[in-house]
């Protein structure tokens, strides 16, 4: 249970308001929302980015939200910073990551994509 009500700045509302979640409800502000679909590596990847920006970061974050202008669902939604943030399997592809880019998303790879690198 969160000890204060959050509250969002102007700005944050507004990125707030663009988003939904699946079922048509508000998102939850920095809660953690999975999916038994999702493989174990990609939740914890998410929950990992989710911990790091909200408790290192400061940030106010949404996740498993839906765009309400492209339909679009996004892992993780920095309200704060406008960044958003897909969790990927693929390997390193450029075109994967064009892909993400061009749409202003920023891939994160699981941490078995991480470790294939070293």
């Amino acid at each position: 249970m969160l000890d204060k009500m959050i509250t969002l700045t102007p700005d944050e509302m507004t990125e707030y308001r663009r988003y939904r979640r699946q079922d048509g409800r508000k998102c939850e502000i920095n809660g953690l929302r999975w999916s038994p679909a999702n493989t174990y590596e990609h939740e914890e990847r998410k929950f990992r980015l989710l911990f790091d920006l909200v408790v290192n970061q400061k940030e106010k974050v949404i996740i498993e939200a839906i765009d309400n202008k492209t339909d679009k669902r996004r892992d993780l939604v920095s309200l704060s910073t406008g960044e958003i943030y897909e969790v990927v399997h693929s390997n390193r592809d450029k075109a994967v990551l064009k892909k993400y880019a061009l749409d202003g998303v920023n891939a994160i790879f699981t941490e078995t994509e991480d470790k294939k690198d070293d």
